[in-house]
């Protein structure tokens, strides 16, 4: 959970680009409102279990995706691998 609002906090100060701060800014919610309610309401309901363990895969692609477009960043256009 702090690693997600770390992460926000890096994207403000390097403002790489309007998508990349909303998005962390996403993945923040999703670490800190959606997970934490998800696993409270899943030990009532199994439905809503499922709904934690979804929330989890789209933060697991979120961070991925998030990770490439970084490194995707960094790389210069003439050096890419």
């Amino acid at each position: 959970m702090v690693l997600s609002f770390i992460l926000l906090i890096l994207a403000l100060i390097a403002w790489a680009s309007r998508a990349t701060v909303i998005w962390t800014f996403v993945l923040a919610l999703l670490v800190i409102v959606a997970q934490t309610a998800l696993a409270a309401a899943g030990e009532n309901s199994k439905w809503i279990g499922g709904l934690h363990a979804l929330d989890g895969m789209v933060i697991l692609l979120l961070s991925l995706w998030l990770a490439i477009t970084a490194g995707r960043r960094r790389t210069p256009a003439g050096h890419a691998r």
